[in-house]
């Protein structure tokens, strides 16, 4: 009666995670079970949720107690690299001036290699950036 029960909770759980589902993408058919599809789709809901971000790296270039001296940092930065985003956040005990959104550590340290003489305390910090905006798509949803 037990090997009846044990073989048949078996071909139920085998059944119930056999289902598979198949995507085409060009020549390209790809087939995942539905669990690993809906952990992608929660994964990608989930960056989403967070304002775009990604995991990234930005380059810390100073930090101090003083808020306003950090301000004249970043705007001495913002003058020679405009099109670099900057952040200035409170961790206790002292402020931090951060810059970039860099997906690619190469890109983040070669920013440090550029301005590397110019700031006392630069280091890479692992941190949530935001996520690239792909000019082609931004396009088209303008039209």
């Amino acid at each position: 009666m037990k090997l009846k029960l044990i073989i048949l909770l078996l071909l139920i759980t085998k059944f119930s995670y056999s289902q598979e589902i198949e995507k085409k993408i060009g020549n390209v058919t790809i087939v995942m079970s539905k669990e690993i599809d809906s952990l992608i789709k929660l994964r990608s809901n989930k960056n989403i949720r967070k304002n775009n971000k990604v995991p990234g790296w930005r380059v810390n270039l100073d930090f101090s107690d003083n808020k306003a001296y950090l301000e004249t940092i970043r705007l001495k930065f913002i003058k020679y690299h405009p099109e670099i985003e900057t952040y200035i956040s409170f961790e206790n005990p002292r402020y931090q001036l951060m810059v970039g959104n860099f997906q690619d550590k190469n890109e983040a340290e070669e920013l440090i290699s550029i301005i590397r003489m110019h700031y006392n305390a630069i280091f890479l910090v692992r941190t949530m950036v935001f996520e690239e905006k792909d000019e082609h798509i931004r396009e088209e949803s303008d039209k």
